[in-house]
């Protein structure tokens, strides 16, 4: 399952939460695979570029769905917002990105040059679950 299949909803229970307007999408996990060749998951691009770690997984948040407990779905929903949005930050600034394996930190060059100019957005305001 990819960054975008997660955030979307997550995005979206945000944005209602807030009131906010949602940005244009960048599914960073596939920017990475365009870059450097292979899919990764983002908690180690989190991980690799500034320490940091999701609070939970989308397998989770599913069953917390499922049982009810909304409000642990909209924490794991926030939290996850939070780090993707520095991660992007971080690789919009940087034009990198780190990731851990094994180990090792390894880095990601990327071109964000064009990442802000993604305007044709679709989002669907509803979870998958």
């Amino acid at each position: 399952m990819n960054l975008v299949a997660i955030a979307r909803p997550c995005v979206a229970v945000l944005a209602f939460r807030v009131g906010i307007e949602v940005a244009p999408e960048i599914d960073i996990l596939k920017e990475i695979k365009n870059s450097y060749g292979r899919r990764m998951k983002l908690d180690q691009v989190a991980e690799g570029t500034f320490g940091g770690h999701k609070t939970s997984n989308g397998i989770e948040a599913t069953r917390w769905w499922n049982n009810g407990e909304r409000q642990k779905v909209i924490d794991y929903c926030i939290a996850d917002v939070k780090i993707t949005k520095e991660v992007y930050e971080y690789a919009r600034a940087n034009n990198k990105l780190f990731f851990q394996e094994g180990g090792e930190k390894i880095e990601i060059k990327l071109d964000t040059s064009k990442w802000e100019d993604a305007i044709d957005t679709v989002i669907t305001h509803t979870l998958p679950f």
